[in-house]
């Protein structure tokens, strides 16, 4: 149960993030890196089934 709560806040988080892109820029500067670049092309934010296994193993050794 622990684990499809957390994919779902984990999801919504990412929505609003992705959503609101430019305002999380503006409250975490970083003057090394280009971080809309960062955030819109290095990460990937699909939560594919390979990923969901990764992150049920990872939240089970937590607990």
């Amino acid at each position: 149960m622990f684990v499809i709560y957390f994919i779902d806040a984990f999801s919504r988080a990412n929505g609003y993030g992705i959503k609101h892109i430019d305002e999380v820029i503006a409250e975490n500067t970083y003057g090394k890196y280009d971080l809309k670049k960062y955030y819109t092309e290095n990460i990937s934010y699909q939560l594919t089934e390979a990923k969901k296994q990764g992150l049920e193993l990872f939240l089970s050794k937590l607990l």
